[in-house]
């Protein structure tokens, strides 16, 4: 069973950082993926520093026109894998 906030919580640091949260040892490969699975890696890949750039305080520097601050995942993700 899995569980997708409908809201993207960021944490300061930068986005690789925020995409290996859960991982910190991840490849670079690792991370791209992680990214192309919650349907950010264009996102990230459109930001000038790309996964280095700097995520302010709950990622508001980082806030659309419609004030998600990271793509949401769908509800069509797969849970964990056990």
């Amino acid at each position: 069973m899995g569980v997708a906030l409908q809201e993207s919580v960021l944490f300061s640091g930068k986005v690789r950082e925020n995409i290996c949260y859960g991982k910190p040892e991840a490849t670079e490969d690792e991370m791209v993926e992680a990214a192309q699975a919650a349907d950010a890696h264009g996102f990230v890949s459109a930001i000038p520093e790309g996964y280095d750039a700097a995520v302010s305080r709950r990622g508001t520097n980082f806030r659309g026109d419609n004030g998600n601050a990271w793509p949401s995942p769908g509800p069509s993700r797969p849970g964990p894998k056990s």
